[in-house]
């Protein structure tokens, strides 16, 4: 179904954060959490499989294009009425 995802970054970033807050990924900080949780991926495909489901779902929940399309539109209108009040 989806692709397990597995990401390497500071936990403070909006990225892991999003993915550890959602269960998308396995997320680590440093090469000792990069070393066991590969090496859990690789002796697991039950493991795999459920976070690629999870990263499937996460993604289809969070970054719908119909939903980010109309988003990026609500956001475009906002930005134009202040700079249209800022003209005025």
């Amino acid at each position: 179904m989806g692709k397990c995802i597995f990401a390497v970054g500071s936990y403070d970033e909006a990225f892991a954060k999003h993915l550890i807050d959602n269960d998308a990924a396995l997320v680590s900080d440093n090469e000792a959490g990069v070393y066991e949780k590969l090496k859990a991926l690789v002796e697991s495909r039950d493991k795999r499989a459920e976070y690629g489901q999870k990263a499937y779902a996460c993604g289809k929940k969070h970054h719908d294009k119909a939903d980010m399309q109309k988003m990026l539109v609500e956001d475009i209108n906002k930005a134009l009425k202040i700079v249209n009040q800022e003209l005025d």
